[in-house]
C-alpha cells in the first residue's frame, strides 16, 4: 500500500480536497471538491467536448486542454502554475437535486 492509500480509504474524495491540483479527463469530483483541475477531454468524443465543457463553464471549474497542447511540457507547465498558484473560485455544486426532483413529483401526485 502506498503512502497515500490510507487516505482515499478513509475519506472518499479526501484526497481531491487535499490535492492542489488534479488532472481528469472528467470533472464530476474536482469540481464538488472544488479543486483546482486540468481536464483533458477525448478528441471527437460529444460528451466530453459540449456537454462537460459547458457544466465546467457554469461552475468556472477547471481549465480545459486539447492533446496537443497537453502533450506539449512548455504549455502544460504554464497550465498547471495557472490552476495551481490561487485557490479554487469554482461556484459550489448543487447538493439538493434529490429533494428538487422528489417535490416535482410529488405536485404531480
Amino acid at each position: 500500500m502506498d503512502d497515500d492509500a490510507w487516505l482515499v480509504k478513509s475519506s472518499p474524495y479526501r484526497h481531491l480536497q487535499l490535492a492542489g491540483l488534479s488532472w481528469a479527463r472528467r470533472d464530476d469530483d474536482q469540481t464538488a471538491a472544488r479543486t483546482p483541475f486540468i481536464y483533458v477531454p477525448l478528441e471527437h468524443h460529444f460528451e466530453q467536448n459540449f456537454h462537460v465543457r459547458h457544466r465546467l463553464e457554469r461552475y468556472g471549474a477547471g481549465r480545459a486542454m486539447s492533446y496537443a497542447d497537453a502533450a506539449d511540457p512548455d504549455r502544460l507547465a504554464r497550465a498547471i502554475v495557472e490552476q495551481a498558484s490561487g485557490p479554487a473560485s469554482f461556484r459550489p455544486v448543487e447538493t439538493d437535486g434529490a429533494a428538487r426532483a422528489a417535490a416535482m413529483l410529488a405536485e404531480l401526485l
